[in-house]
């Protein structure tokens, strides 16, 4: 039943991988190969729910409630709901949150298709329109929704930072600008105790040609600071789920910003920052329960204390239950 129900609006590719043995025997390829069929109820459950537990209570009263809503759907002749299609579309648009690989991304991405395509195709039918509907990239799309998310799910920094993308003004670009909002904000870093600064002369650049005078120019000497002996620095930041939601922020780009600041000073050895001369010492991380946060962010901080040795201290009785761990900096 399920196949006659969306094979005339869609089909649905699965890229299969098995393990292919040479004539020889001595080595194992994998090959992939599509797979052209209808998604089945637990396919369609599964490309709508976003959690990888399974074997969950929620996770089967979702599916006792999804299986129920298409079966009104294939013998009521009725209508996909909107929420079912938000769901997968939610789901599919953040690739970078699947743990299992890009094989089930692929598969969700495809019924996701597959169901707004039959959303689209009946909306199109219900107005008399008998045009097929294409779900194919649209690389002509200049508005300002479309590349929001294309530019969030292209590189981490726009989606955990931030950005701002000017246009000129033309016909096709209906935005001067596009801003980008990221979850990620990270403040100024001050010293624990005021600092010593020495400026050195130095030579900038080696100037072969002369002046019309006959002389040589005078920019190839500046000046170089650098902080007197050794100073302690502090920093926070934080994270907002509601802003990660919108960019398509995951678990998985927390977790690389995190490795981030504990390697902040690897391999950025320059001559402002010879090699051995900044590290991080500690990095505390926190982990709220809930989207809106146990604490606010002023109260957490409030309860971080660092000395002038950099010895790191958290009043836990100021933030009772709230999840942290102090990792070492490398």
């Amino acid at each position: 039943m399920m196949s006659g129900y969306f094979k005339s609006y869609a089909t649905l590719r699965i890229a299969i991988q098995y393990i292919e043995r040479n004539q020889n025997g001595d080595k194992t390829s994998f090959k992939r190969t599509p797979y052209i069929g209808a998604p089945s109820f637990v396919d369609i459950i599964n490309c709508t729910y976003d959690a990888s537990d399974r074997s969950s209570k929620s996770y089967k009263r979702y599916a006792k409630y999804m299986k129920k809503r298409l079966i009104e759907c294939m013998f009521g002749d009725r209508a996909l709901p909107i929420s079912i299609l938000n769901a997968a579309f939610h789901k599919v648009t953040r690739p970078i949150s699947y743990n299992e690989g890009d094989l089930v991304w692929e598969r969700d991405f495809e019924i996701a298709c597959s169901l707004w395509k039959k959303h689209f195709n009946d909306e199109a039918k219900r107005h008399h329109d008998s045009k097929e509907v294409s779900m194919e990239l649209n690389l002509e799309r200049k508005d300002r929704d479309y590349l929001y998310h294309k530019v969030c799910e292209h590189w981490l920094d726009v989606r955990a930072f931030g950005q701002v993308f000017a246009f000129k003004k033309a016909k096709d670009v209906d935005e001067v600008s596009l801003g980008v909002r990221g979850p990620v904000s990270i403040q100024p870093a001050f010293s624990t105790l005021p600092i010593a600064i020495d400026d050195v002369q130095i030579t900038k650049s080696v100037n072969s040609e002369t002046t019309d005078t006959g002389k040589k120019s005078s920019d190839t000497m500046g000046m170089k600071y650098r902080v007197s002996g050794r100073a302690v620095y502090t920093t926070f930041g934080s994270i907002s789920p509601q802003l990660a939601e919108r960019t398509g922020f995951s678990e998985e780009d927390a977790r690389k910003i995190k490795e981030a600041l504990i390697s902040l000073f690897e391999n950025d050895e320059s001559s402002a920052r010879p090699s051995g001369s900044m590290e991080v010492t500690n990095v505390v991380w926190f982990e709220h329960n809930c989207k809106g946060g146990q604490y606010s962010s002023a109260k957490v901080h409030r309860a971080i204390s660092v000395d002038s040795a950099g010895e790191i201290s958290v009043d836990e009785s100021a933030i009772p239950g709230l999840h942290f761990e102090i990792i070492e900096g490398r």
